[in-house]
């Protein structure tokens, strides 16, 4: 067993770290690239870990996932929720009065492929431009997430130079309530920066937690109805 662990470690740690030297060397195409890569080494160490939710029960779908080998495949598989899709393309698509033409989702390959070259670049002094222009700036992470996991968010977090954050540091978390009076995330508040740790809930927040996602909004607009 020891040997299997220090195996899949070391195979994830070198998609890893190839990735990091992209970016180190600023060759933002190839990481992210890499970083499509690495997905794929974890997936297929982790027996189809998903990295939008970690605890998705793993099903035939997500090992046709990784078997595609291809980053366009993969992103094509991604907005495989029936629901969701049925949602988006029906009743929202009627009130959105969204031409018969466009379909939800339809565009998001060609979207992601256009901004691949942005895709793993820090927007760190973009956040301090906003704190320091008074700006109310709102960041929030589900804590099943992998892809953009609460450990890292917390970390670029910690690199901000916004004159506020030592203050923001020190102050506590505080447990959210959703309307029906269940904890649905820990919030964290100062000056003009809200960050809220969602419970239960992966990248798709609205999708995992709607309830919690729609009381976050509400209270961001200053609404609890």
């Amino acid at each position: 067993m020891s040997n299997t662990l220090d195996y899949t470690h070391h195979q994830i740690d070198a998609a890893a770290n190839a990735t990091q030297a992209a970016v180190k060397r600023g060759d933002w195409a190839t990481a992210t690239n890499l970083w499509g890569e690495t997905e794929d080494v974890v997936e297929q160490e982790s027996s189809g870990c998903d990295f939008y939710n970690i605890l998705t029960p793993r099903t035939s779908s997500t090992f046709k996932k990784m078997a595609t080998n291809s980053l366009s495949a993969y992103l094509a598989l991604t907005n495989t929720d029936d629901q969701l899709n049925a949602l988006m393309n029906g009743v929202i698509k009627k009130k959105l009065n969204t031409p018969a033409s466009v379909t939800w989702g339809g565009q998001s390959n060609a979207v992601f492929q256009a901004l691949s070259v942005d895709f793993m670049q820090p927007v760190i002094s973009t956040v301090d431009y906003l704190l320091s222009n008074n700006i109310h700036t709102v960041v929030y992470s589900g804590n099943l997430d992998l892809i953009c996991c609460t450990v890292g968010t917390l970390e670029w977090m910690n690199k901000l130079k916004w004159p506020g954050m030592p203050a923001w540091n020190r102050s506590s978390y505080t447990p959210f309530f959703t309307a029906n009076g269940t904890v649905g995330a820990f919030t964290k508040s100062n000056a003009n920066l809200d960050y809220y740790l969602i419970l239960t809930a992966g990248h798709m927040v609205p999708s995992d937690q709607p309830e919690v996602a729609l009381t976050m909004v509400n209270t961001l607009l200053g609404s609890n109805k």
